[in-house]
């Protein structure tokens, strides 16, 4: 099968070939969706709706999208005075060879000012990443996470097994697949910890017991610590929420039932 995707400064392949405009605060998601709305096509959206204080967390997140295999540039829309600085994201997106920019709706003159600057620059960067070099791709290359779209009565007998058999496919292709919520693996520790997440005759499972070990038992600690959580969450709804919308027994012994039966579908 041959695939083409689009090769980027620092070495990546992408599948696709977008414009990313991101907003570090809510404040400046309206001018962000603005500038998404007059330009649909060739670009992306997304952004952090608090950014007011400054976090690591955001902060990582953000420029790690930015520096995405789809993302061909980046034009980075900020308030002024939030903690989560347009300018240093920028910076560090431009640092792995893609173009980005920073827009200061406090410095450009306000919203209709950001949104005029903002067009032209975009202008130009949807142009250039449309001239993007186009090159061959495996699915080695590939890293392809599945989501949840809404569970129904077959999803554990089709769809479900399905999704997982094709993920078996790409992993023994060389590619990467993951599950994007914890959630979904609910009361599938152990199925997990029996596949090791990579499968024994694939080129990329290790040959260092003491290492699978190690990944079984993360495996088991992340999902058991979710499922504390939700425990917890469930105690608290059950003393404070006296409409008992969110503890009725019957409702989550259902929700865990169509989890742990989609998940192990999916993982069949």
């Amino acid at each position: 099968m041959k695939i083409l995707g689009f090769q980027r400064p620092d070495g990546q392949l992408g599948i696709r070939n977008k414009v990313s405009i991101i907003f570090t605060t809510d404040c400046s998601r309206f001018v962000a969706q603005k500038l998404k709305l007059l330009f649909p096509q060739g670009t992306q959206i997304f952004g952090y709706p608090g950014g007011c204080a400054f976090q690591d967390g955001p902060v990582n997140k953000l420029t790690a999208l930015g520096n995405h295999s789809s993302s061909a540039a980046a034009l980075v829309i900020g308030l002024g005075c939030e903690g989560t600085d347009a300018y240093k994201i920028a910076d560090a997106i431009a640092q792995t060879g893609r173009p980005a920019e920073a827009l200061k709706i406090n410095e450009a003159g306000g919203d209709i000012m950001t949104v005029e600057k903002g067009s032209h620059i975009l202008v130009e960067m949807i142009q250039n990443a449309s001239m993007s070099e186009r090159v061959e791709m495996s699915p080695a290359d590939l890293v392809v996470g599945s989501e949840c779209g809404g569970s129904d009565s077959t999803s554990g007998l089709a769809s479900n097994p399905l999704t997982g058999a094709a993920g078996d496919h790409l992993i023994d292709a060389g590619g990467t697949y993951m599950h994007e919520e914890v959630s979904e693996l609910m009361g599938c520790a152990d199925v997990l910890a029996e596949r090791d997440g990579v499968a024994h005759d694939h080129p990329l499972h290790g040959d260092d017991p003491e290492r699978d070990k190690g990944v079984h038992h993360r495996a088991q600690h992340v999902l058991a610590a979710y499922h504390a959580r939700v425990e917890q969450s469930e105690a608290w709804h059950h003393q404070h929420d006296k409409r008992g919308r969110y503890d009725h027994p019957g409702r989550v012994a259902a929700v865990q039932a169509v989890l742990s039966e989609r998940v192990r579908g999916r993982q069949s």
